[in-house]
């Protein structure tokens, strides 16, 4: 997401930065930087990667419906959806967070947008 309307959709047009996948526990980032007034998205490196290592970002990708993405990118950090977060919890504030969004008609807990 550029901003509150502008959404990024690399399934119909894009560079070869369409082609690197999500990750939970990514080995890139993105960077939204204002390039001669337009603004541009970069791919960053956040760790040091060996040459034949598949690049990954976090997609931070917000469902707009109710189906959430599944996530299959396998680490140990996965949340088992993609823009989600895997939380660690005591059960006392799992069960309060679960009865919580029962009770507003949530499935799940809210998902809150982060700056690209």
């Amino acid at each position: 997401m550029l901003d509150k309307d502008t959404v990024l959709d690399a399934s119909r047009k894009g560079n070869v930065a369409r082609f690197i996948n999500h990750s939970c526990d990514p080995n890139c980032e993105t960077q939204k930087w204002i390039v001669d007034g337009l603004p541009r998205i970069g791919i960053y490196a956040r760790k040091d990667i060996a040459k034949g290592t598949e690049l990954s970002f976090d997609y931070k990708y917000e469902a707009m419906v109710d189906k959430r993405q599944p996530c299959f990118c396998g680490t140990s950090v996965c949340s088992g959806f993609i823009g989600e977060r895997k939380e660690k919890k005591t059960a006392t504030a799992s069960a309060t967070s679960s009865a919580a969004s029962k009770k507003k008609g949530r499935v799940g807990r809210p998902r809150k947008q982060s700056a690209v």
